[in-house]
C-alpha cells in the first residue's frame, strides 16, 4: 500500500497454493520481500515466531488454529480472517485483528496498521500471551478433561 513501508513475509509451510503464490510474488516483483520457509521443524516454527513482528493467517477455512495459539503464545499479534476457530482465538482489537475471508484489501490495511505501530503489536503480544495461558494452557486442558470425567 504505502510507499517506504518495508515488509518481510516469511512463508512456513507448503500446500497447493505455493506455486501459484510464486508465481504471483515473482509477477508482482516482490521476491527480495518474500522467503519460503518450507515446511521445518516445530521448534523452528518457534524460533520464526519469535524473531516475527506479525503472524497472518488469511484462511478460508479454519478449526481451532494452534498456528494463531502458538503466536500468541510467544508474544506475537495475530491479523487472521474471522472465519471458523480463529474468532475463539483471537479477541479483536486485543490481541490481534480479524478481518472477513477473502478480503485483501482488508488485510492489506491490518498488516499496515500493525507493521506501523510498534506499541500496538506490543499490546496485542502481551494481551495474546495472556490469553492463550488462560484459556488454551495445559493447565486449563487438564482442569476440563477432569471435568468431563467427573461428570460422567
Amino acid at each position: 500500500k504505502k510507499k517506504g513501508t518495508m515488509v518481510t513475509a516469511l512463508i512456513i509451510g507448503g500446500g497447493e497454493a505455493e506455486s501459484s503464490l510464486k508465481k504471483l510474488v515473482a509477477e508482482l516483483q516482490i521476491s527480495d520481500q518474500v522467503r519460503w520457509c518450507g515446511t521445518v521443524d516445530h521448534k523452528v516454527v518457534f524460533q520464526l515466531q519469535q524473531a516475527s513482528d506479525i503472524a497472518v493467517i488469511p484462511s478460508w477455512i479454519e478449526g481451532f488454529s494452534l498456528a494463531a495459539a502458538e503466536a500468541m503464545a510467544v508474544g506475537v499479534p495475530v491479523i487472521a480472517s474471522s472465519t471458523g476457530g480463529l474468532p475463539e482465538v483471537i479477541h479483536h482489537g486485543h490481541t490481534g485483528l480479524l478481518t472477513p475471508p477473502g478480503d485483501a484489501e482488508a488485510l492489506a490495511d491490518a498488516i499496515q496498521l500493525l507493521s506501523e505501530n510498534r506499541e500496538m503489536r506490543i499490546a496485542y503480544g502481551n494481551e495474546g500471551r495472556k490469553r492463550v495461558a488462560s484459556l488454551f494452557s495445559i493447565e486449563k486442558y487438564q482442569t476440563s478433561i477432569r471435568h468431563v470425567y467427573d461428570q460422567l
